[in-house]
């Protein structure tokens, strides 16, 4: 799913809130209710009985609209990137850090994708509390990550406990999602219009990418589009820098 498309519906959750006049073609269903569908596949795998292991275990347990809706980021300005911190950045083009949202973008997920650097097997979530008016955070320690850390336990221990005070670090008091101005956003891939204009230095790694570890790990469990070269993005051929983006219907 594109950049644009998330920004959108993210300004739309706001407005819905606040003007309950903005229309959505598919039923919405609150973040918090959202939010208490994960926490509840979390605490019980369906196919096992069991509480979820591994990031691998959970993503093609989530529903469909999440796995088909994404995009990824391969430099990060949150703790993950190392906030400029060299040696401490776990987010890269050929690991970039994936962003899973609702089709209503109620919800929002994150995750890391390098098995072999911290903050693997750990979910990051953000949705909007409508009653409230305001976006809550909220973080999951998986075992897998635990039993690598023992140290971790204290954090698992407060799993799904909303606004910590490591999210609210870079979010602020008031929290919300970390977003540029479209059409470009810095750091994620496709972050010109959604695509990979001509002479992109992005580009290249992220055939790369498409064609090793996309098809591994945590990465091979998304559903990918057809119809474009670099899924999910738009496809680079039909890219016209003075042309306008069209409807959905074109994507």
């Amino acid at each position: 799913m594109k950049i644009w498309i998330l920004q959108l519906m993210l300004l739309a959750v706001t407005a819905n809130a606040v003007t309950k006049k903005v229309p959505a073609p598919y039923p919405l269903i609150p973040g918090k209710e959202r939010l208490a569908q994960i926490h509840a596949l979390l605490a019980k795998n369906p196919k096992t009985g069991q509480p979820v292991q591994t990031l691998e275990e959970l993503i093609p347990l989530l529903p469909a609209e999440y796995r088909e809706n994404f995009t990824f980021i391969y430099n990060s300005r949150s703790p993950h990137g190392g906030l400029g911190e060299p040696g401490k950045n776990y987010v890269s083009y050929e690991y970039p850090r994936t962003v899973l949202f609702s089709k209503d973008a109620r919800l929002v997920l994150a995750f890391t994708g390098n098995p072999n650097h911290p903050g693997y097997d750990e979910l990051e979530s953000i949705h909007y509390d409508e009653q409230e008016r305001a976006f809550k955070l909220s973080n999951f320690v998986l075992p897998a990550a635990v039993k690598k850390d023992a140290l971790l336990a204290a954090r698992a221990a407060k799993n799904g406990e909303l606004n910590p005070a490591e999210c609210l670090r870079c979010h602020g008091q008031d929290p919300r999602p970390f977003t540029d101005s479209y059409p470009l956003w810095p750091g994620f891939y496709g972050s010109v219009r959604d695509t990979f204009p001509k002479k992109s230095p992005e580009y290249p790694f992220y055939k790369k990418f498409l064609k090793t570890q996309a098809k591994q790990g945590v990465y091979k469990h998304l559903t990918w589009i057809k119809g474009t070269s670099v899924p999910p993005y738009f496809e680079p051929k039909r890219y016209n820098p003075n042309k306008i983006e069209g409807t959905l219907n074109d994507f």
